[in-house]
């Protein structure tokens, strides 16, 4: 269920962090990921400098800690599991310590309703930003049938958690007319929900 190669790697750091400072990591962390944060990150760079110092930890290891336990907050928000599964889970199938297994629970317990809602009203899938196209003509260099080739080029830019991309396509005219056809089907199965 929870299996991803950045949780597991974190669950090693989070058992060896002292007990008392657990909880107050997790509410920062479940804090930042139910909206309450207005930074890109739930720790500033300063901050994080004051975790490694404070966990007795490398910077490396204050990384994989918190992106451990946002995965792990994030694999809880789209799973439906009740708090008696996830603590044996955590315990069982990742190997987390009890202590902070439960500790983990407690908290998702208390910060589960916020974090889904704020997952809610994000989009799962990077969103369309913009689209350009370009449209070329190839021509071959066969002597015999000097031919050309229309080539139409597309690129769409995609925002996801504010991060932007650039996917470039290419069609040949079947292929983008092709490309048409499913966006015509997707388009009329969108109408037909009005």
């Amino acid at each position: 269920m929870f299996e991803n190669a950045i949780i597991e790697k974190s669950i090693k750091v989070i058992n060896s962090i002292e007990e008392g400072k657990f909880p107050l990591l997790l509410n920062r962390i479940a804090q930042f990921l139910s909206g309450g944060g207005t930074t890109p990150k739930p720790f500033t760079s300063l901050e994080e400098d004051k975790l490694q110092s404070s966990l007795e930890i490398t910077k490396l290891d204050v990384q994989i800690l918190i992106d451990g336990l946002i995965e792990l907050f994030k694999a809880c928000a789209y799973t439906v599991i009740k708090p008696v599964i996830l603590s044996e889970h955590l315990e069982k199938r990742l190997s987390m310590n009890a202590k902070k297994a439960e500790i983990f629970v407690q908290v998702w317990a208390s910060s589960a309703r916020a974090i889904v809602d704020n997952f809610k009203q994000k989009p799962y899938f990077p969103q369309l930003n913009h689209v350009s196209y370009l449209v070329t003509v190839e021509a071959t260099s066969n002597s015999a049938a000097k031919e050309k080739i229309p080539k139409a080029q597309l690129q769409l830019g995609v925002v996801k958690d504010s991060k932007r991309k650039e996917v470039n396509l290419e069609f040949s005219h079947e292929e983008l007319y092709d490309f048409y056809k499913k966006l015509e089907q997707i388009q009329s199965q969108l109408d037909a929900f009005r």
